[in-house]
């Protein structure tokens, strides 16, 4: 496997598109894990392709202000940060077909305030029937979904599915956004002490503390306004690793 470290952003090519101002990183098809150290493009990047490869989730990214396309087809992703409409502001392409994401996931989505073209064709997700419907009302300027334009009748159909008269969510509504999140399972396993498992081995092979869930936040908040790449990149090995070290 092949993890996304500084020295690999640095020796991969940056394709500079002669048709319109855009920096593009491929890192397709090298059975890539997980997605970090984004921290270290710099913001320099309008298009990051990570098709087949092995990632499971969309994790608290930086802040990336001038991502515009993200293209993640062909992993095995099952959740997604719900800071993602933060950190990725005017994020307006997201291709995430053949992955493993279910209907609760997506409502990490809601509102971003960029997302105008969405593919999650092949994710589980697809298999309910209001799928369109509640991702036509949860994002506001998406206009393409699927590769199928979003229609005014769509997106009146899914404010009277999922909005009341007087503006309230309805019974279908608020059973979708009850869903259980995989993003929820993940955070319940990584601030669970587990005898043997990797936390126990820092807490023995280093000086400091394991995380606590409001240590966890801090450090994500803490990515997002992140001045540096290197800033970011100790921020995120604190996050993965699930331990502050220097301290008693």
């Amino acid at each position: 496997m092949v993890q996304i470290t500084s020295e690999l952003l640095a020796s991969t090519p940056i394709r500079i598109s002669p048709i319109e101002p855009s920096h593009e990183l491929n890192l397709s098809g090298l059975k890539i894990p997980s997605i970090e150290n984004l921290g270290a493009t710099k913001d320099q990047l309008s298009t990051i392709l990570l098709s087949h490869n092995l990632i499971h989730s969309i994790p608290l990214l930086p802040r990336l202000l001038n991502l515009n396309s993200l293209i993640l087809s062909h992993n095995l992703i099952q959740s997604i940060s719900p800071s993602i409409s933060k950190s990725t502001p005017r994020l307006s392409s997201l291709i995430a077909d053949h992955n493993r994401l279910q209907l609760g996931e997506l409502n990490s989505l809601a509102n971003h305030p960029g997302l105008t073209f969405l593919d999650l064709r092949f994710n589980p997700a697809t298999e309910s029937p209001r799928y369109r419907l509640w991702l036509v009302y949860i994002l506001p300027k998406l206009r393409v979904l699927d590769y199928e334009r979003v229609s005014d009748k769509e997106r009146s159909l899914a404010k009277d599915t999922f909005e009341t008269d007087d503006g309230r969510p309805t019974a279908a509504a608020l059973e979708i956004t009850s869903l259980k999140s995989a993003s929820d399972d993940h955070t319940q396993h990584d601030n669970t002490f587990i005898p043997g498992g990797q936390q126990h081995q820092h807490q023995h092979e280093h000086k400091g503390r394991l995380l606590t869930p409001q240590d966890r936040e801090n450090i994500r908040k803490s990515i997002i306004e992140a001045s540096s790449a290197d800033e970011v990149a100790r921020l995120e090995r604190m996050l993965r690793d699930g331990f502050i070290p220097g301290q008693q």
